[in-house]
């Protein structure tokens, strides 16, 4: 019968990622992940203002709903590739989005997603865009 090996004691788990450093930023990680996974800081093709405003988003949703880590990933995957697209396509950020801009963005990226890969992004943006309209963004 094989033998379970005890797990490593809290206080050589601290020491084994930096000592104080690694316990000081460790809340601040954990926040992020249960947030939506991503550390601070907006992707290069990704303009500030609509890094911004996703991460707004998501803590209102998540301080709202309650959302799962994998809803708000989903969540943030979603507007992110939304935002990078009209950024490269239209050179705008996300609240400067339009319905033309949704369509036509729906539009191309349907010819290369599945139908329920489609019908799972479209409450996404509706949610995103009812709440910037809510607050008055």
């Amino acid at each position: 019968m094989p033998t379970r090996r005890s797990s490593p004691s809290a206080s050589s788990r601290s020491d084994a990622g930096g000592g104080a450093a690694a316990a000081t930023t460790a809340p601040r990680a954990f926040a992020a992940r249960r947030r939506g996974g991503r550390p601070p800081g907006p992707p290069p093709s990704l303009p500030a203002s609509s890094a911004a405003a996703i991460d707004a988003f998501l803590d209102a949703v998540w301080l709202e709903d309650g959302l799962a880590a994998l809803t708000l990933q989903a969540y943030r995957r979603d507007l992110t590739q939304f935002a990078a697209w009209l950024g490269m396509r239209h050179g705008r950020a996300l609240d400067e989005a339009g319905e033309p801009d949704l369509l036509q963005c729906m539009a191309e990226r349907h010819a290369a997603a599945g139908a329920t890969t489609a019908n799972r992004r479209l409450p996404v943006l509706r949610r995103y865009f009812r709440w910037a309209l809510r607050e008055h963004r």
